[in-house]
């Protein structure tokens, strides 16, 4: 309870900041989102590209992550591990046509 009184005005400015950051984050996603969304349904010519490039900027943060999993010495061989597996499901569900023992068949 001493914490509380000593630092509360701290953490109510603290809880404030993150309250108004994830509150801007989420207006400026959703007014690039909506309008970007509207237009693909509308051009589906723009649709392939939009995705592919959003896609690739996905794909940025879990690589960098992984890269900074791979020397801790319990955590970095069991990230790839998991990197690899996921990998392979993906492929699975990309490619519905292949079967899944040519997919990975390190996981057959």
């Amino acid at each position: 309870m001493s914490f509380l009184q000593a630092h509360g005005w701290e953490i109510g400015r603290l809880t404030f900041e993150h309250l108004w950051l994830t509150v801007s984050a989420m207006l400026l996603a959703a007014g690039i989102g909506l309008p970007l969304g509207i237009l693909l349904t509308r051009r589906h010519g723009l649709a392939k590209p939009v995705i592919g490039f959003a896609n690739v900027v996905q794909t940025v943060p879990s690589l960098a992550l992984f890269g900074l999993l791979l020397p801790v010495p319990w955590l970095g061989e069991n990230a790839a591990r998991l990197y690899g597996i996921d990998i392979a499901e993906r492929t699975k569900k990309l490619s519905p046509a292949v079967p899944k023992e040519e997919a990975s068949p390190a996981f057959a």
